[in-house]
């Protein structure tokens, strides 16, 4: 019925749609969705438990291989069920594990803020592309704080995640302009800064909406540092080969492109580090050794290791 809240199977399956939230949001609403689960479903068995939040992991891995938050959300959700004796102890470990990930996210949300305002000067005008819930709140918040601030909001096609992001920054207040990807480099020359969200970090580098590769370069050009901007569950798990980027549908480029032309769309690029100035996470700016290190530590389930592998890398 409209206006009821949706149930746990409709909140993956909505998940499982989305194309332009980040991948901040997308977590936390794997979280809310498992603990809908556990509140509303009562188990046959341990098993059952396991099985089901496999399941989950596997249909929404399908689609958001590439997001390192959401593969550990479902990884650490998968280990907290795997040595569950009861039921009930599954679901309260499920539920604990989800809860406590949401309760981080908020606070370092509030850290992440902290340590952007550190290189934030306080008259600036900045460049961004696509949408980051870490960058959004982020430069609300230092608008709020007195900060004056001009944000050029780069449209980020084909999805046009910077209009949403525009949006948002409009509603609170901050001055905004948005262009066209194409003139990245223009607005580049009266930027103090390349700010962008990230899905991944690994060893390699950042992966990101596609086209920040290529600002990033360009901003070397002009001495305009580019940062990373997000909390450290970005950080890719070493033990899991690197994250898949697939093509998406050509219709969202061209809805209908004459016969003989082959249509590409990629969501994602990689950044190399040299071409980073920091990544400003909760604790405090932190480069490519740090987030090596912090891969290096994530304990990896053998059910999410063998989805992974099972996914194609095209």
């Amino acid at each position: 019925m409209f206006g009821e809240p949706a149930t746990w199977q409709e909140q993956i399956e909505r998940i499982i749609i989305e194309r332009r939230s980040g991948s901040s949001e997308i977590s936390r609403r794997c979280a809310k969705a498992l603990i809908a689960y556990t509140d509303h479903e009562n188990p046959g068995g341990v098993e059952q438990v396991i099985y089901t939040v496999s399941e989950v992991a596997s249909k929404i891995l399908r689609y958001h291989s590439s997001m390192a938050s959401v593969v550990r959300i479902l990884n650490d959700a998968v280990l907290a069920v795997a040595s569950a004796e009861t039921v009930r102890s599954a679901l309260d470990q499920l539920r604990r594990v989800c809860n406590e990930y949401l309760a981080w996210a908020e606070q370092a949300g509030i850290l992440v803020t902290e340590s952007f305002l550190q290189v934030l000067p306080t008259e600036a005008t900045v460049l961004t592309l696509s949408y980051s819930g870490s960058v959004s709140r982020c430069l609300v918040d230092a608008k709020r704080r007195g900060y004056n601030l001009t944000v050029i909001c780069l449209e980020s096609r084909p999805m046009y995640e910077g209009r949403k992001l525009a949006t948002y920054l409009g509603q609170n207040g901050v001055r905004v302009v948005v262009t066209i990807d194409a003139a990245a480099y223009n607005n580049l020359q009266e930027s103090n800064m390349f700010v962008v969200g990230a899905d991944s970090m690994m060893e390699t580098g950042i992966l990101n909406k596609i086209g920040t590769a290529l600002i990033a370069d360009a901003a070397l050009l002009f001495s305009v540092p580019t940062y990373v901007i997000c909390d450290t569950s970005k950080v890719w798990p070493s033990r899991l080969e690197g994250p898949i980027v697939k093509e998406h549908g050509v219709g969202e480029v061209w809805t209908k492109p004459p016969d003989g032309i082959k249509v590409k769309n990629s969501y994602f690029d990689l950044v190399t580090w040299d071409r980073v100035a920091g990544v400003i996470t909760e604790r405090g700016i932190i480069n490519q050794e740090e987030v090596i290190r912090i891969g290096d530590s994530v304990e990896i389930a053998r059910r999410i290791r063998d989805i992974m592998m099972g996914l194609p890398r095209r």
